[in-house]
């Protein structure tokens, strides 16, 4: 379908009971729509043309900041009061200093690092240290109570033989009453010949 005017194609992009909208795209997404109301397409383009504005913003903001600095330096170096000799001198001491700090700061970036891998390292030996002092308390607590317990065992077999015992020389006893009682019976009741 053909809209607007000029030579440009227009799609379909939504088509509902409510509303159809028409667009195309160029420099701008430019839509028409048939009345019913405000669609999500609409909605959505306006946030891609948002986004993409922003986009668009950012990257040349910082483009058109950096084209600045470099034409600010350029007209710094032109228009200073100091020769061409006296300017390049001051650029190189300058460059001197800046290597100086650069080189100063790495070796306090390599102190601080050599300062924390040594308060890790301390904090790691107080955990092993720790984890090693817990482990011994189990250790001694387990060899407590294997103690205990071999103790308490060694008492019940003791218990058992007695006990044992006991009942084996009840046994014998009882066996050698029975005997007894036996012979009594059959030499009373057998003549003595």
């Amino acid at each position: 379908m053909a809209g607007g005017g000029g030579d440009a194609t227009w799609k379909l992009l939504v088509a509902s009971t409510m509303e159809r909208q028409y667009c195309r795209r160029s420099d701008e997404v430019r839509c028409f729509r048939i009345p019913g109301g405000e669609s999500i397409l609409s909605q959505r383009v306006k946030s891609l043309k948002e986004s993409g504005m922003a986009d668009n913003e950012s990257t040349s903001g910082f483009g058109w900041f950096l084209a600045g600095l470099g034409i600010g330096a350029l007209v710094g170096v032109l228009y200073a009061p100091k020769s061409g000799k006296e300017t390049r001198e001051e650029l190189a001491a300058s460059a001197r200093d800046a290597k100086e700090r650069a080189g100063k700061l790495y070796e306090q970036g390599i102190d601080q690092v050599g300062q924390y891998a040594q308060q890790g390292k301390q904090v790691a030996n107080e955990y092993v240290d720790k984890g090693r002092h817990v482990a011994g308390e189990y250790v001694d607590r387990g060899k407590e109570y294997y103690d205990k317990g071999r103790s308490q065992w060694a008492q019940y077999v003791d218990k058992g033989k007695d006990l044992i015992q006991t009942q084996t020389d009840a046994a014998k006893a009882a066996v050698e009453a029975g005997k007894e009682a036996y012979v009594a019976k059959t030499s009373e009741s057998t003549p003595v010949v």
